[in-house]
């Protein structure tokens, strides 16, 4: 994709948001942080279990060698 396209993408797009942001009040932020906050919680806990069924795992696998 040539430089110049992917410029006016970015610049529309930069352009939009700013355009958008004129109407968003204090209210609809807090409710989108609330949001991205709740998803993030979510991603972390997804990444704890994996983390504790990969020990779990390691720790079966280690007790049936022996």
């Amino acid at each position: 994709m040539p430089v110049a396209t992917l410029t006016m993408i970015t610049g529309g797009a930069y352009l939009l948001a700013n355009i958008s942001l004129a109407f968003v009040t204090q209210q609809t932020v807090a409710v989108v942080l609330m949001c991205v906050y709740i998803m993030l919680a979510f991603v972390v806990f997804h990444f704890i279990m994996d983390l504790h069924r990969y020990y779990w795992l390691r720790q079966v696998m280690n007790k049936s060698e022996s």
